[in-house]
């Protein structure tokens, strides 16, 4: 994992250097809400290494925690499979363009 902080670091110094800003998105995969063990390992050490990093991010996670979790894991994903569907990246898409927005207007 730590092979993979370093490559997000590399890439945060390059668009640094572009003056572009880097922002990463946490999304759980669909064994992950089903999971509280591994989905609450990860979330924690991937918040300390991108905070420690000064690395902005934004955890989608409770967007897909809300309400039952088989029924989000059905109407988010495709079926059998670790990739959204159309309402799961719209999800995302909504929650992305609503981040950009806020720190648009701040800026």
């Amino acid at each position: 994992m730590d092979f993979s902080i370093e490559n997000i670091v590399k890439l945060k110094n390059y668009l640094d250097n572009k003056n572009i800003e880097l922002l990463v998105v946490l999304f759980p995969w669909p064994f992950e809400l089903a999971n509280k063990v591994p989905r609450e390992n990860y979330i924690n050490y991937i918040i300390e290494k991108l905070t420690g990093q000064e690395i902005k991010y934004i955890s989608t996670y409770e967007y897909f925690l809300q309400g039952d979790i088989y029924s989000n894991i059905s109407d988010n994903y495709l079926y059998n499979d670790v990739h959204f569907n159309r309402n799961g990246n719209k999800i995302l898409s909504d929650i992305i363009w609503e981040v950009h927005l806020k720190n648009f207007k701040n800026h």
